[in-house]
């Protein structure tokens, strides 16, 4: 059964706090705790899809637009969020129905991919599959008691506009994560039961990282951002652990190699790799396109035959060819070596958790996808819907 699904307005927000906060207990207030996918004053481009029934909303499906940072592009990700229906409402179709309507529109929006973070039964069901990856390191007391905090003084942000910039400022420095306006910055950085500390030498910022302490595991908490110089960071770290009287403090990290790599493994008790979320494919094509770059980096310097291999969607009538050598292109060209699958087996081959060959019989002709496979991509927990 369908149901008339329609754009959710301003003069919406009441019914809208009202639904989410129904919906989502634990995280009341909503327009605080999840301010960057609220529906509010701003128009950050958001789109808010509603049921109605006699006037009031009681269902909700968010669309958010983020801008991933990859080599050479920004991949567009249609992020889903403060999916909600009201506890009577339930078992009536109206998630579909707005999940269908969503997909209609992110297809004429043009998106790449689509990203949400839920329940894999929930939501496999229409098209979303594990992908993605994040590295968490686990600090104790004990692995950060060597570190000296010494040589840096510490503020907490209480959202002055002077320290966001500092910390806007680190943080595009690393140009990881999505593209953010400076309304986005405040908003994720404003966002209750985070908090976010900042080390100075003298009155230079060098370091921040955004904290939220657990409420189901007393004494522990996750940095969900952090960025900086890296003697700061360490410092920054024992401080908060010390400051907090934590007894495990994780960090949420990128899955691939980058500057903070090494320090990180050096003062952890150990790191864990693991899916970020769920991945529905808009545009098989254009997707690829977006990774070429980072594919094309992981076979710098090697010697690679010119090979072409085409991968497929049928249910969506999606086809590219991806074209090895001195770099990966993407081309129309027509290849021996195909891969065939339905829209989540492909998002578990292209944005799986492992090598290829870890999970799958590749054989000598398709062993050249272990060196670009998987795909990654990567959030900040602060900024993820």
């Amino acid at each position: 059964m369908t149901h008339e699904v329609e754009l959710l307005s301003k003069k919406d927000i009441g019914q809208f706090q009202a639904l989410v906060n129904h919906a989502f207990p634990g995280e009341k207030p909503f327009e605080k705790t999840w301010m960057h996918t609220s529906l509010d004053k701003y128009d950050r481009g958001n789109k808010h899809l509603g049921v109605r029934e006699k006037g009031t909303v009681v269902s909700h499906v968010g669309i958010y637009p983020l801008k991933v940072r990859l080599p050479g592009a920004l991949l567009k990700v249609a992020g889903v969020g403060a999916v909600a229906t009201y506890e009577k409402c339930r078992g009536r179709g109206f998630m579909k129905s707005q999940l269908d309507f969503a997909e209609k529109l992110m297809q004429a929006d043009k998106y790449d991919i689509s990203w949400l973070a839920g329940e894999r039964v929930r939501y496999g069901y229409f098209g979303w599959e594990n992908g993605g990856r994040l590295f968490k390191y686990c600090l104790t007391e004990r692995t950060t008691r060597g570190i000296s905090t010494s040589g840096f003084t510490y503020k907490k942000y209480s959202g002055s506009d002077s320290d966001l910039k500092k910390i806007i400022k680190l943080h595009k420095k690393d140009g990881l994560g999505a593209e953010r306006s400076y309304l986005d910055n405040k908003l994720c950085f404003g966002r209750w039961r985070r908090e976010t500390l900042i080390a100075f030498r003298g009155k230079q910022a060098a370091a921040y990282v955004c904290l939220k302490k657990n409420t189901w595991v007393e004494d522990t908490g996750t940095v969900q951002e952090f960025g900086g110089g890296l003697p700061a960071l360490k410092a920054l770290f024992r401080y908060v652990v010390v400051l907090e009287k934590l007894k495990e403090l994780d960090i949420f990290a990128p899955p691939f190699f980058n500057r903070y790599s090494k320090m990180l493994s050096e003062i952890s008790s150990h790191e864990l790799l693991r899916n970020d979320g769920m991945i529905k494919i808009i545009d098989l094509k254009s997707t690829l396109k977006k990774f070429a770059g980072q594919m094309s980096l992981k076979l710098k310097g090697l010697k690679i035959k010119r090979t072409l291999i085409s991968f497929e969607i049928p249910e969506l009538k999606q086809r590219a060819t991806l074209e090895f050598g001195k770099c990966v292109r993407v081309t129309d060209k027509a290849a021996t070596l195909k891969i065939s699958l339905n829209r989540r087996e492909m998002v578990r081959l292209l944005f799986g958790l492992s090598r290829l060959s870890d999970q799958y019989n590749l054989g000598k002709k398709y062993a050249l996808l272990d060196l670009v496979l998987p795909l990654d991509l990567y959030f900040w927990r602060l900024e993820t819907v």
